[in-house]
């Protein structure tokens, strides 16, 4: 499983990558990339509001 963890994506490029198969979680928000990817893995990572602004 390929995975995207991110605090913000623009809604084409989201798109294309969940079209070819990868599983994007935005809206992700902390100091720490390491715990995200283990609350992912874990089930337990809380997406928020996409904070895209284009």
């Amino acid at each position: 499983m390929i995975a995207i963890v991110s605090g913000k994506g623009d809604g084409g490029a989201v798109a294309l990558l969940e079209q070819a198969g990868v599983k994007v979680v935005i809206g992700v928000v902390g100091d720490d990339p390491r715990k995200a990817v283990e609350d992912y893995i874990k089930g337990d990572l809380e997406a928020g509001q996409n904070v895209c602004d284009h």
